[in-house]
C-alpha cells in the first residue's frame, strides 16, 4: 500500500492524514497516537495495540523467540542425517557388540544432545561462579525461566534414563545436583 493510499484510508477513519504524515511517522519524526494505531490495526487487519511501542516491541521479541526455538528444532533435525549415516555404516559393518550395539546407535542422538545441554548448563554455572570469584561480586541469581530450563534438562535425563558417557558423567552429576538445588 502506498503512503498516499494509507493517508486516504486514514482520512476515512476521521484522521487528517496526508502522505507527508505517513512519511513523518515512518521516519520516526512524528509519534503514532493510540487512536491512530487502532485505526491502522483495522486497516491492516491486526491488533492496533500491537503498533504501540511497548506492545510492538514485545511482539517482535516473541517473534524472535519463536525463530530461536525453530533454530533449535533445525539443529536437532540436522543431526538426524549424520546419525542415520552412522547407523547405516554400522549395519554395513555387521558390528553388534559393546558401544556399537543397535540400542546404543539408536539412542545416542538424544543422549548426545542432552549431554550437550548438560555441559552447557554446567559451563553456565561455572562461568557465573568464576565471575563471582574474580570480580568479587555475587552475580544476580538465575531467573525463573533459567531455573525452569535447567530443571527440565534434569527431569528429561532422569525420565528418559539417558546414558551419559563416562567422561561427562562427573560434570553431568554436578549439573543435576545444581539444577535441583
Amino acid at each position: 500500500m502506498s503512503q498516499k493510499d494509507l493517508a486516504d484510508r486514514m482520512r476515512t477513519h476521521g484522521f487528517k492524514w496526508s502522505q507527508a504524515t505517513v512519511w513523518a511517522i515512518e521516519k520516526g519524526e512524528r509519534p503514532l497516537r493510540l487512536t491512530e494505531s487502532l485505526a491502522l490495526g483495522k486497516i491492516f487487519g491486526i491488533d492496533g495495540h500491537a503498533l504501540s511501542s511497548t506492545r510492538f516491541d514485545r511482539h517482535l521479541e516473541i517473534l524472535r523467540h519463536e525463530k530461536e526455538m525453530n533454530d533449535i528444532a533445525d539443529v536437532a533435525y540436522g543431526s538426524f542425517a549424520p546419525q542415520l549415516r552412522i547407523a547405516r555404516s554400522l549395519d554395513e559393518d555387521g558390528e553388534t557388540e559393546g558401544a556399537l550395539s543397535p540400542g546404543f546407535t539408536a539412542q545416542n542422538a538424544v543422549d548426545f544432545a542432552m549431554e550437550g545441554l548438560a555441559r552447557a548448563a554446567f559451563h553456565h554455572r561455572a562461568e557465573r561462579e568464576m565471575r563471582a570469584t574474580l570480580d568479587g561480586v555475587e552475580p544476580e541469581p538465575d531467573g525463573d525461566h533459567v531455573l525452569a530450563f535447567l530443571a527440565h534438562i534434569s527431569h528429561q535425563v532422569r525420565t528418559l534414563g539417558l546414558h551419559v558417557r563416562e567422561e561427562a558423567e562427573r560434570e553431568w552429576r554436578d549439573v543435576l545436583d545444581q539444577a535441583e538445588s
